[in-house]
């Protein structure tokens, strides 16, 4: 601890270091109640405040403080995190530039720069930033984790795992790098070795949420059915994002035309189309019959396996009715069972706090659309109906939203 800095600022430095940025910010406050132009002890509060998910509250501090010292570059590296959380990652990347123009020497900036890049897919400048931060610092973790992944997606497969456990050499007792370097594998195909460096994660952090998923995604691995989604859904996460939008804005607009001039084309391209929200959860399912999998599969995951399992089998069976007795309703039922999966489907894709509002929202709103649809449809005989027609709307609204927050498995 620097000798140099206030009681209040070393006390909240020693619980900034726990993890514990609420309980920082009032020894944060009392020293700004003498000191306010202190940038540092502003700096520190704006860290808090992102990692307390607080943008609002960071960007008052950072701006206060850029006033004092427009020129600071950790200010400008702040502001550009901010934009970043904000899903401003054009912003961001330019607050970056703004910092290293200011201070070219320091290997973070170029690391979360290689963040932005990840998120826009861009692996080769990903590739290009993690290695212009380790010129600066070889033993900079977070730009050595962006090398590697880049390399793994450039398709360079063995350098990328290479680097890995070279790190993980250096740092055996890394919770995160057992768990990459176990997802690693997973993409490869070998799940028993994910498997094992997952557990061994999980042996140092049982609540590493990360290396849970980890783990259920390697154990539905064992079913060969589960495989081919496996694949796909890690060929959607980096190649095949943008298509899938396409699909998304097509379908609607050509899915009849093709269902007229070749079914299985449109069965393949339905298919495409869901399978990123059902892969998972079809894969606890598949768990739900094995008792191991009923005990590694948290409590609220079970539930929702069994509500999806559950509207499959309402689907089956209202395709088959329909089939044997052409009557409409029974279509519709299949209909807005398979519509209420997706909202469901959903919940396994994103983080908790964005999760559970749009799910819950949606599958209620669907819901009642198409509990009023089927109700119209019997009343009236019209399988497209009013209310059903504005079901199908907030289903693919909700698609059009969902790609963008919950679009591919974290990273």
């Amino acid at each position: 601890m620097n000798p140099s800095l206030s009681a209040d600022i070393q006390r909240a430095r020693i619980l900034i270091d726990q993890r514990r940025y609420r309980d920082a910010i009032p020894y944060l406050l009392e020293h700004l109640a003498s000191c306010p132009n202190d940038i540092y002890c502003l700096s520190v509060l704006a860290e808090c405040h992102i990692n307390l998910g607080k943008l609002i509250d960071a960007t008052r501090v950072i701006d206060s403080a850029l006033a004092i010292s427009p020129a600071d570059d950790k200010l400008m590296y702040l502001k550009s995190r901010v934009a970043f959380y904000k899903k401003r990652l054009d912003t961001s990347i330019q607050h970056l530039e703004e910092a290293i123009a200011i201070n070219p020497n320091q290997p973070s900036y170029f690391a979360a720069w290689g963040e932005v890049l990840m998120y826009k897919n861009d692996f080769t400048q990903v590739l290009a930033k993690a290695e212009q931060g380790l010129a600066l610092d070889p033993e900079n973790s977070i730009c050595l984790s962006l090398r590697s992944h880049a390399l793994f997606q450039l398709g360079k497969t063995a350098t990328a795992i290479s680097d890995l456990e070279h790190m993980l050499s250096q740092n055996p007792e890394d919770v995160g790098l057992h768990c990459s370097l176990g997802w690693k594998w997973l993409e490869v195909g070998d799940y028993p070795r994910a498997t094992g460096y997952l557990r061994e994660s999980l042996r140092l952090d049982p609540n590493y949420d990360w290396a849970n998923q980890g783990i259920l995604l390697a154990m539905q691995a064992k079913y060969w059915v589960c495989r081919p989604y496996i694949k796909y859904n890690f060929l959607f996460k980096t190649h095949v994002r943008r298509l899938l939008l396409g699909l998304l804005v097509g379908f609607p607009l050509l899915g009849y035309w093709i269902s007229v001039l070749f079914l299985p084309l449109y069965i393949v391209l339905a298919v495409m189309l869901l399978s990123p929200w059902l892969v998972l959860p079809i894969g606890n399912i598949m768990l739900l019959f094995s008792r191991s999998g009923r005990t590694a599969l948290p409590s609220v995951q079970t539930r929702i396996s069994s509500a999806i399992g559950f509207l499959l089998l309402m689907i089956i069976a209202a395709t088959a009715g329909y089939w044997l007795m052409t009557t409409k309703f029974l279509l519709a039922i299949g209909m807005v069972a398979g519509a209420l999966i997706l909202p469901l489907g959903s919940v396994y894709l994103s983080h908790k706090k964005v999760r559970w509002p749009l799910a819950s929202f949606y599958t209620w709103l669907l819901a009642v659309l198409g509990i009023i649809g089927i109700y119209r449809t019997i009343a009236s005989g019209h399988l497209f109906n009013g209310w059903m027609i504005a079901m199908f709307i907030a289903l693919y609204i909700f698609q059009l939203f969902a790609l963008k927050v919950f679009g591919q498995l974290r990273k």
